[in-house]
């Protein structure tokens, strides 16, 4: 018998709740910033108080998706930055396509409403943060490569064994 070889994991019932709210995002965003695109001047405030909403929402969905990885790389996990916001990995494409449609979605809005309200190329930051803290909670990362102690030389002004000298027993 040959070993097959380990087939993605399928994640796509998993933080759906994330993609749901990334593309919510959008749609909240889009009904905000793109009135005054048309010439609907009543929405000016709107749209600045909704990018820079936007822009602070974002802020916090990177906290919480950093600390996450954090948390994951204490456990033994190899969380890395890029493969935290990269999604990358064994892992069924639905989710991480429908957040990176929904961050290119984002930039094309941005695009469109950036003449109209300059503070709305804040806005991506937020499906960004979206795929690393779905990734941060339901990505997959390779076990955490140990490091080997090396030892330092004491710093001058410290005594420290001499070279080549054996190093203490702790028990006497």
């Amino acid at each position: 018998m040959s070993a097959s070889p380990p087939s993605p994991i399928d994640r796509t019932a998993e933080g759906r709740a994330i993609v749901l709210v990334s593309w919510w995002s959008d749609v909240a965003l889009a009904l905000a910033v793109l009135p005054p695109v048309v010439g609907v001047d009543a929405f000016d405030g709107v749209s600045v108080g909704a990018s820079m909403v936007s822009f602070l929402v974002a802020m916090v969905v990177w906290v919480w998706a950093l600390v996450l990885a954090g948390a994951r790389t204490t456990r033994g996990d190899d969380v890395q930055i890029a493969s935290l916001f990269l999604v990358q990995g064994a892992v069924e494409g639905t989710p991480r396509r429908s957040l990176y449609l929904s961050f290119a979605c984002c930039m094309v809005i941005t695009t469109i409403a950036a003449a109209s309200d300059p503070f709305v190329v804040l806005a991506p930051m937020l499906p960004l943060g979206f795929v690393g803290l779905w990734g941060a909670r339901h990505g997959v990362y390779p076990a955490r490569r140990d490091a080997t102690p090396t030892r330092r030389p004491a710093p001058p002004g410290r005594a420290g064994p001499a070279a080549g000298a054996p190093e203490p027993d702790e028990e006497g």
